[in-house]
Parts: C-alpha cells; structure tokens; sequence
C-alpha cells in the first residue's frame, strides 16, 4: 500500500503542478516544456499586470464593437487635434477603457520597482507566444493612452522603456504589434516637441528675471 501511495502522490504532483514539471524536464524536452507553457499561460495568470492588461483589451474590443474607434491612422494629427487636453484626450475612449487605463496606471505606481520589473517582464515569453502578442498589444494601447493625456507621463516613460527593451524581438516580430509601436513613435515625437517648447518658455523666463544672457 505504501508504494502505490507514493506512485499516486508522484503522478499528482507531475500532472497538476506545471512549475514542478517545467523544472523535471531534461533540456533535450525543452521546446516541448516551451509549448506547454505557452499554452497554459501560467506566468501571466499570476500576473496582476497581465490581468489589469486583459482589462484594458476586453473594454478597447468593446469600445470599437460598438461603434467608437481609438485610433484614426493618424497619431500625430490625433494628438494635435487633443492639444494634450485630459478631457479632449477622453473623449476618445469610453468610459470603459478609460477605466481600465486608470486601473493599470494606478497598479503601476503603487507597485514597487522590482515588482514592475517583473510584472512587464513576464507579459511575454517570446514571439512564439500568442497570448503574450495579445497582451503586449494591450500594453501598447495603454502607453497610447498614456502619452495623449499625458498622467503620471514620466513614470509612463519609463515603464514603456522597459517594455520595449524587454519585449523588442516579440514586437518586431508581430505587424499588429509593430504597427503599435509606429504610432507610439510618432506620438513621442510630438509630445517631446511640445514639452521642448516648454522647456525653452521656462529658460527664457529664468534668464529674464535672473538678467542672465
């Protein structure tokens, strides 16, 4: 009885425990252990990220479901047209995704650093990774959101640069996520410009009032 005991309590934990199976297997299996694990989506089911992140997709999808598109084609005639205005910048979205980008800008800022490396770091686990492709987007999308309205804009900065250091292959991989990236691109360069001519503005009052030259 205690051998089959101990045969049983072995095949269970192999079978339900997919971490514990993923450190047994020999490297020779370890592209089949790589598709197992694409498939369950462990990592990002305990990433509250990823979640926040699914969020965010499921209210876009609604959004342009019903009629509401985001995205014109055009990122920097859209961010002009916003004058970087917050309530400008939310008439885009709808109530919805508005508040599914809030919910992951608040998770992010209250998470330790740490914590938000290893939340972006575990959106993907390569190109071969569909469900990371789709969350990737999502956090696309959301950094989209980020940069029109301008909230918490260095801290986004910073996660973003994180997230296309981590995840570069994966996006360069995908159209769908390649075209995401353009329109961040083109969004980064208008924003920078405006917040250039700020910058001017305020040296220019600097030297004036301290009658410097």
């Amino acid at each position: 009885e205690a051998e089959e005991e101990e045969d049983w309590g072995g095949g269970a934990w192999v079978d339900d425990d997919k971490d514990e199976a993923l450190k047994s297997e020999s490297e020779d299996d370890a592209p089949v252990v790589k598709s197992k694990v694409l498939s369950s989506g462990v990592g990002r089911l305990r990433s509250r990220l990823g979640r926040a992140l699914a969020v965010v997709a499921e209210a876009l999808r609604a959004q342009q479901a019903n009629g509401g598109d985001f995205d014109d084609g055009d990122a920097e005639n859209t961010f002009a047209d916003a004058k970087a205005d917050g309530e400008a910048v939310d008439a885009l979205y709808s109530a919805g995704a508005r508040a599914a980008m809030t919910g992951v800008s608040d998770l992010l800022a209250e998470l330790p650093p740490v914590a938000v490396d290893a939340e972006i770091r575990s959106l993907s686990l390569g190109p071969d990774d569909v469900k990371g492709r789709e969350v990737l987007l999502a956090a696309l999308d959301y950094f989209v959101w980020c940069i029109r309205s301008r909230r918490r804009y260095e801290l986004a900065q910073a996660h973003l640069n994180l997230l296309l250091k981590v995840h570069s292959t994966a996006i360069g991989a995908s159209p769908a996520l390649r075209a995401r990236a353009g329109q961040l691109a083109a969004l980064q360069r208008r924003s920078w410009v405006s917040l250039q001519r700020l910058f001017h503005n305020n040296l220019c009052l600097v030297q004036q009032y301290s009658k410097l030259n």
